[in-house]
């Protein structure tokens, strides 16, 4: 590949007379990441200048410094020196790229139409999708073969493919949107290719090597957080074409943001220097693990609900105009017991969730309830799964891992049946796959509430977080 100082000035120029955000509402996007690499690479630095700069903007400050700055024979030696490990790369980003303004243009173009004349996706629509998508999926399958020794560089492109998937996909999933009219078969296979996107940008990232996490940009976690919003508002989609309940039973979602939670928690165990950077409080893997995790709670009180047929109608298109991280922090607010249920009960009742004496984290009973509401769930498993996940917040928002450091669990039943056992070593399995804590089962005749029937209560033992005190 020729290498040239040309280069580089077309990607900064590129980078600063374009809009680059096809997805995430942030301009720290790979792409910049990577014409940042592409200098670091070049061993480019800036020159000395004579005197200081009072230019408002970078494109000032280029352009006095073209007048000024005589040429640099290191830059051009390095420039045609090699073939840089970042070359590649930058080329697929910008393959990706133009896709993906392919699939923008095609998505705003439906839009529009719709707002002008209230017609439909009509089949010339579904035609540029169709070849939208092949061209995809041509590409996908070739990434394994330019990137064989650099799984990181793989996957991370295959993100960047599943992102173009669901924006190419999305003008067919929202509720009383422009695509509501398309048949009913067109309508439904868009849906679903949308929510398989969402699930092939989630592999794409578990994939990811662990140590590489220090390393990913804004983009990359921002679109992981998108696509799970994005899909969970599926999941919940009001349509007659649509089986929600039969979706949610293939993606299980809960099990993916439950999986993500244990992801950026062994990241924050990695110690680098990354994760020193603090969010709301927390390490910011710390944060994202919180995050991911108060969803989940949002997301099985949801699926609760929708069993009973009282679903809350969601649209996929909601929110289009605002930052995705925030609607993350929306769907996940931090503290939630500190904010509500939290607040009520120790005003109330003066006790608080969970209290930290040294190394050991105890926990005060937990129920069925929306943490945000205090309402109970009815049937027994559903108010068994929410209590797991009530202790699991508790236990974190005291600063502790969650059941993971849970080694003592008193559960109290109303009543004690097999169901109720069964459901409590389900969650036994999923939330503590990796050791067997002590258990005492009680049946009783009342709980605290009148609907409450199951309470539980842990000890946990965190050494390390006594440490960080």
């Amino acid at each position: 590949m020729s290498k040239s100082l040309e280069l580089v000035q077309a990607i900064l120029v590129f980078l600063a007379w374009n809009d680059i955000c096809f997805f995430a509402a942030s301009r720290d996007t790979s792409l910049l990441q990577l014409a940042i690499g592409v200098v670091v690479d070049l061993g480019l630095t800036r020159p000395q200048s004579s005197r200081r700069m009072n230019t408002a903007s970078i494109v000032d400050e280029a352009a006095e410094l073209k007048h000024e700055s005589p040429a640099r024979p290191k830059h051009t030696a390095n420039a045609q020196e090699q073939v840089h490990p970042t070359d590649s790369f930058l080329v697929e980003l910008v393959r990706v790229r133009n896709l993906a303004d392919q699939a923008n243009a095609i998505f705003w173009q439906l839009i529009e139409t719709h707002e002008k004349t209230q017609a439909s996706a009509g089949s010339m629509h579904h035609i540029a999708v169709s070849s939208i998508k092949k061209s995809l999926e041509v590409y996908q399958r070739q990434i394994p073969l330019r990137f064989k020794d650099n799984l990181f560089s793989s996957e991370l492109l295959q993100m960047h493919c599943a992102a173009v998937c669901i924006r190419l996909f999305e003008p067919g999933a929202p509720s009383g949107g422009p695509a509501t009219q398309q048949p009913p078969i067109n309508r439904s296979q868009l849906i679903w290719d949308c929510l398989q996107s969402t699930r092939t940008l989630y592999e794409a990232f578990c994939a990811v090597p662990l140590d590489c996490y220090p390393y990913l940009t804004f983009d990359t976690i921002l679109h992981l957080a998108l696509a799970l919003i994005k899909s969970s508002r599926l999941l919940f989609l009001t349509d007659e074409t649509w089986d929600a309940q039969a979706a949610r039973s293939v993606y299980k979602l809960s099990d993916i943001l439950q999986h993500l939670g244990k992801l950026f928690d062994a990241a924050n165990d990695l110690g680098h220097a990354r994760c020193g950077i603090h969010l709301h409080g927390r390490p910011i893997f710390s944060d994202y693990a919180h995050s991911y995790r108060s969803m989940d709670l949002c997301y099985l009180s949801q699926a609760a609900a929708a069993s009973q047929q009282q679903p809350r109608p969601m649209s996929l298109a909601e929110g289009d105009d605002i930052t995705m991280w925030t609607r993350l922090l929306d769907f996940a607010p931090d503290n939630m017991y500190d904010q509500d249920l939290g607040v009520k009960q120790r005003k109330d009742f003066h006790y608080s969730q969970a209290v930290r004496v040294g190394d050991r984290i105890e926990c005060a009973g937990q129920g069925g309830w929306d943490p945000k509401t205090g309402a109970f769930e009815k049937e027994i498993n559903a108010q068994i799964d929410l209590a797991f996940a009530n202790v699991d917040l508790a236990l974190k928002d005291a600063g502790g891992k969650g059941w993971s450091q849970v080694f003592r669990v008193n559960s109290y039943h109303l009543p004690l049946n097999t169901e109720a056992m069964d459901a409590m070593v389900r969650n036994f399995r999923k939330y503590m796959p990796d050791h067997q804590p002590l258990w005492t089962c009680v049946g009783v005749t009342r709980l605290g509430e009148d609907d409450m029937r199951v309470e539980i209560e842990v000890s946990a033992h965190d050494p390390e977080g006594v440490k960080t005190e």
